[in-house]
């Protein structure tokens, strides 16, 4: 499995090839996790979770700049991206406003995270909700323990690249 600053990578030798050399781009490649355990009458009902990875693609070519995205993650769907995006240009009137991309600068490392809350499993989940529920005294209870995590990359034709992260519970 690719990481998320290899499809951007990806994208962005695939503008080369298919937006020309002088094209400019930026990508953005984010990854999340979303995990959710609900329960109600203090009884653990649904356990659900859901991964999904989404490109962003920004355009600069002739004058012109152009965005476009997509979920399909393959290497025929980063193609198809980038070929929408090229014809997007063609389209767009011309963008004086465009800065360019500036040369690529140090980035730092990113921060540590707290990898038990990105990987909690159903088990770790349950693990809360029986606490919530005993900590009810009786009472009955009814609820969410939900625990995501995002990892996201940018890269661009300049050579830029960044890499950060997130857990949440």
């Amino acid at each position: 499995m690719s990481t998320e600053l290899d499809l951007a990578g990806q994208v962005v030798e695939l503008v080369h090839r298919l937006a020309g050399p002088d094209s400019e781009a930026e990508v953005v490649v984010e990854r999340g996790e979303l995990a959710l355990t609900r329960f109600a009458n203090s009884a653990i009902h649904q356990n659900v979770s859901s991964v999904t990875t989404t490109v962003r693609l920004r355009l600069h070519r002739d004058g012109r700049t152009a965005a476009g995205g997509s979920t399909v993650v393959t290497g025929d769907g980063l193609r198809a991206l980038v070929e929408r995006t090229v014809a997007a240009s063609r389209l767009c009137p011309p963008d004086p406003a465009w800065p360019g991309l500036t040369a690529p600068t140090e980035m730092p490392d990113p921060p540590d995270w707290d990898t038990a809350t990105a990987h909690a499993g159903p088990d770790e989940r349950a693990d809360r909700v029986r606490a919530f529920v005993d900590a009810a005294g009786g009472l009955e209870t009814a609820g969410f323990c939900r625990t995501t995590h995002r990892v996201g990359a940018f890269a661009n034709t300049a050579g830029q690249t960044a890499v950060g992260r997130a857990a949440e519970a």
